[in-house]
């Protein structure tokens, strides 16, 4: 049991499935089986979910705890929203549930609590998982948005996972690094018209920037949108070049 331990944890495999085992020692499936709910009864690994186990946090004191969710998630996961704004110092509200954006239907709309942290796992399309870096944090190397990444997925997930005033604040504390031939790049791979609206709005009210849509060929709608789909249906201000709704006070 000890060197099956040693194995996993020389390997980074802090959260494994019975398959891993499979693969590094050529077992039958019983054999696997039968090794876990042993280790299991010993409380030397806990089960996260059918088929997902990890090692007791408790016997690897100095690996960082974001280290388990990086092994859990491996390439279909990055770190985005308010976890990557405090990243990228455009935040300052404390993270007590790490945001990860995954490509990973199996993942989605789980809440989790990884050795001690509150994780919740947000889908979004495999064609709009991009825009990520392998990033040191928090003593670890982590996937993590990239800053215009992270100010689109912001956009793009407004009202359900971000507040506009806070996406507001990060895009002011962002303005002097945003760079623009990255965001207009991003969008088009993203092809999510009414995000290009809303960001367009705030670029311009926020930043100071415009984004011309018809040189870089970017997609909007013909239809007014409220810059917060979630928010109260009243509008304050009316926007016609990107047919915003402005429904939301934005300090």
């Amino acid at each position: 049991m000890l060197n099956i331990l040693a194995d996993l944890i020389s390997r980074k495999k802090f959260v494994f499935r019975s398959e891993d085992l499979r693969a590094l020692y050529g077992w039958a499936p019983i054999t696997a089986y039968q090794r876990i709910r042993t280790m299991l009864r010993k409380g030397v690994i806990k089960k996260i979910w059918r088929g997902t186990f990890m090692i007791n946090s408790k016997l690897l004191p100095n690996v960082p705890r974001v280290a388990f969710i990086d092994s859990l998630l491996g390439n279909q996961y990055y770190f985005g929203l308010y976890t990557a704004m405090s990243f990228w110092k455009i935040s300052d509200l404390p993270v007590y549930t790490y945001q990860a954006i995954t490509m990973n239907r199996r993942f989605s709309g789980r809440k989790l609590n990884i050795a001690g942290l509150k994780v919740r796992l947000i889908y979004i399309n495999p064609q709009r998982f991009f825009g990520y870096i392998r990033a040191p944090y928090s003593g670890t190397l982590v996937n993590m948005s990239d800053l215009e990444k992270t100010i689109i997925d912001a956009t793009y997930f407004i009202g359900r996972y971000i507040l506009v005033q806070d996406l507001a604040k990060a895009m002011l504390l962002a303005k002097n690094r945003i760079n623009m031939q990255k965001i207009v790049e991003y969008l088009k791979k993203l092809d999510s018209p009414f995000t290009t609206q809303r960001l367009g709005f705030l670029l311009e009210e926020i930043v100071g920037t415009r984004l011309h849509t018809k040189k870089y060929q970017l997609k909007i709608s013909n239809r007014y949108i409220f810059l917060d789909p979630k928010g109260p249906k009243q509008t304050i201000e009316k926007n016609s070049r990107w047919r915003i709704l402005l429904n939301r006070k934005l300090k």
